[in-house]
């Protein structure tokens, strides 16, 4: 449900939020500001919860410090690769980037740019954001495996959807639809990992981190 309300919403910001957010956003600055704080997430990859290597480094620390152990590690792993399913999409639908030196949105679709080749070398393609859907995926996940921290999963999410569209790199659809795709990864990846791993373990909710002390 979840899925087809964020779906239904990034239709509706198409037409309603999309034009007036990337106007404003260049209107007062805020773009040009963004971008001089992009070297974070393109030096700090390992930090930055739109990179799967970040992905990597917090599932290391499931395998280690959650009671999950590995197999939580491989759900947040499986539901990050699932939402790369981006890339499939954006290739699909072929939005562009808005222009954020003019601040111009971009309505145009070029479905299948660049052919076959255009599938493994994208160049300013929009919907959906690649980055948002992976950090959704996260947060998702982690919000299973620890509801208590939910409110920071989420809110890890939403930095990296501010920062997309702040720096004009993105529409508002763009990040809500990421959203809906990173959500539908983290369902896919439950249930593929309930085949794989003959395992429900990965199922229960409410697990505590246990510190390094606690581990035999």
């Amino acid at each position: 449900m979840a899925v087809v309300i964020l779906g239904l919403l990034a239709l509706v910001a198409v037409y309603t939020v999309d034009a007036p957010v990337v106007e404003w956003v260049h209107r007062v600055g805020l773009d040009r500001w963004a971008k001089k704080w992009n070297w974070v997430r393109k030096r700090g990859a390992i930090v930055w919860p739109g990179h799967f290597f970040c992905t990597l480094l917090i599932a290391g620390l499931v395998a280690w410090l959650h009671r999950t152990r590995w197999r939580g590690a491989v759900l947040l792993i499986v539901a990050g690769i699932f939402s790369g399913a981006n890339s499939i999409i954006k290739w699909s639908v072929g939005r562009s980037r808005p222009e954020w030196k003019t601040g111009t949105p971009s309505f145009a679709l070029h479905p299948f740019k660049g052919g076959i080749k255009g599938l493994f070398v994208q160049e300013n393609l929009a919907f959906p954001s690649g980055d948002v859907a992976l950090a959704v995926a996260m947060a998702a996940t982690l919000s299973y495996l620890m509801p208590r921290w939910a409110v920071a999963w989420w809110l890890m999410a939403a930095v990296v959807a501010f920062q997309r569209v702040a720096e004009s790199s993105h529409h508002v659809s763009d990040v809500v639809g990421a959203a809906a795709l990173g959500v539908a990864a983290f369902y896919c990846a439950q249930r593929v990992c309930r085949v794989l791993l003959h395992d429900k373990s990965v199922e229960p909710r409410g697990f505590t981190v246990v510190t390094p002390g606690e581990i035999e």
